[in-house]
């Protein structure tokens, strides 16, 4: 795809066009092209930081490329001073927005627990089913974006990395976004695939309970448990659904949610069974009635032993 098509598509990158901007300082506009398909067109600035990001979400896109719940690459273009990805346009936004500021709309159950399981399943997919694992490294709500059947589609690679199956822990800085990052990763700088499945937890309760990571100074993760202790567990849907859900498949998600943050990153399932429990192919794990203490020292010692840490194929891409 040329720069050309891309601007005539977004009207010369028209402000008015704008949708968004993101973490990594990319501006995402909406555009047309001459087909008449509708596009979000992600333009970075080619400063090192957007590069950095750039070629991380290229990377991951070109190695990990068809999965229904992975936002589709419609392709990418690069000048001297500007680095564009072009993905398939995503009608209902993201999830962020239609739990929490939709107008007051609520998304119905069934919308949320298909979301759910299919995040997982696009999770799996890239921790298992690609050539190369790739860690998301920024799982949450507004990284999820919606089709026009409001199908769940995981997006923004901004911040992923291609690891091998099998070798060493790779340290780097702690990314992503708090309230969804894993307490070990935290700590210790060591992005792991379940570093992403504590994030994928986080956004399983967010979903249920229609409260965010942190609200009024409580963690959603603590006062699911606490529930869970109480055996109350099912008081911590989301009232704004009046009950309008299955009980089971709100039990198996806050439940799944609450094996995913589990502070043992040890005991934490993968998401391969995690996505067997939410479909009930595979017996829940069992989730302890208090939330077990957070041990940041012996975590660190076992995540450097995990075989599942990889050290990063770096991926180069020139622009000429």
């Amino acid at each position: 795809m040329s720069m050309e098509v891309v601007r005539a598509a977004t009207k010369g990158f028209n402000s008015g066009n704008v949708i968004s901007i993101g973490g990594s300082g990319a501006t995402v506009y909406e555009g047309v092209l001459q087909s008449g398909s509708r596009v979000a067109v992600k333009r970075f600035q080619a400063i090192w930081p957007c590069t950095k990001a750039f070629v991380s979400e290229l990377a991951a896109m070109l190695n990990c490329p068809n999965h229904p719940n992975l936002v589709r690459l419609a392709g990418w273009c690069c000048s001297k001073d500007e680095l564009v990805l072009v993905y398939e346009f995503m009608p209902n936004g993201n999830l962020d927005c239609a739990l929490h500021t939709m107008g007051g709309a609520t998304l119905p159950w069934e919308a949320r627990f298909r979301a759910v399981l299919g995040i997982a399943s696009a999770l799996e997919y890239l921790h298992d089913g690609c050539d190369h694992r790739i860690l998301h490294r920024d799982v949450k709500s507004s990284n999820v974006l919606l089709d026009a059947e409001f199908n769940a589609r995981l997006g923004d690679f901004g911040l992923a990395r291609l690891v091998s199956h099998g070798g060493l822990p790779h340290t780097t800085q702690p990314a992503g976004t708090l309230g969804y990052l894993a307490p070990e990763y935290v700590h210790s700088g060591v992005a792991t695939e379940r570093s992403d499945v504590y994030s994928f937890g986080v956004l399983a309760l967010e979903v249920a309970t229609g409260r965010r990571p942190t609200e009024r100074g409580i963690s959603v993760v603590d006062w699911v448990w606490v529930l869970w202790g109480r055996r109350r567990l099912v008081d911590a849907a989301d009232q704004r659904l009046q009950g309008r859900f299955v009980a089971e498949e709100m039990r198996r998600v806050l439940l799944v949610g609450l094996s995913c943050v589990h502070p043992d990153c040890r005991k934490r399932p993968g998401m391969r069974r995690v996505v067997k429990m939410l479909d009930g192919t595979a017996p829940l794990t069992l989730v302890p009635d208090k939330k077990p203490p957070v041990m940041l020292q012996t975590q660190v010692n076992q995540a450097s032993s995990m075989n599942s840490v990889d050290t990063i194929n770096t991926a180069f891409y020139s622009c000429r």
